[in-house]
């Protein structure tokens, strides 16, 4: 037998979960795997949350972090009063008039 269907694996057009194990067909439906789901979850301790929330919350601290680093980099006074090897300082009025 295919190792593949060795666990539940969701199938759509039945909106249910189907295993094999030996000559045992097990099917589960979509509300029953989700309440066991929603058991297991809170018996480990863990929060169960949907994809859409995992990834809204991700992008979420990504905007956040990425705020937080475009108002670095528009901060020029700051860069411009560091005092660091890293860090160069070139007048453009004085190459102009090279």
């Amino acid at each position: 037998m295919d190792d593949y269907w060795k666990q539940l694996r969701w199938i759509a057009n039945r909106r249910a979960w189907v295993a094999i194990s030996g000559d045992i067909k097990i099917i589960v439906s979509e509300n029953t795997y989700d309440q066991h789901l929603k058991a297991h979850f809170a018996r480990l301790g863990v929060g169960c949350q949907t994809w859409y929330k995992i990834m809204q919350d991700a992008h979420d601290e990504w905007q956040r972090q990425r705020d937080i680093t475009a108002q670095l980099e528009t901060d020029l006074d700051y860069w411009q009063n560091l005092k660091e090897p890293g860090i160069q300082l070139i007048s453009l009025v004085q190459l102009s008039k090279k």
